[in-house]
């Protein structure tokens, strides 16, 4: 992921937009809820909560 996609979806969530990724690793899908510096996101898989990197992610479409 390029970082001005990750720029894109750091402000799509904080106005209120939901994005979802999924980790090219574990293939699992989770729901951003906040953005950290160093470019990582949050996210919600179900209940449990996780921290993933840009380089990891893809936009789930």
């Amino acid at each position: 992921m390029r970082h001005e996609e990750y720029e894109n979806i750091c402000q799509a969530v904080n106005a209120g937009g939901e994005r979802y990724l999924q980790h090219n690793i574990t293939h699992q899908v989770g729901k951003v809820y906040s953005c950290q510096p160093g470019d990582f996101f949050d996210v919600q898989i179900d209940e449990e909560h996780k921290s993933w990197a840009m380089s990891n992610v893809t936009l789930e479409k």
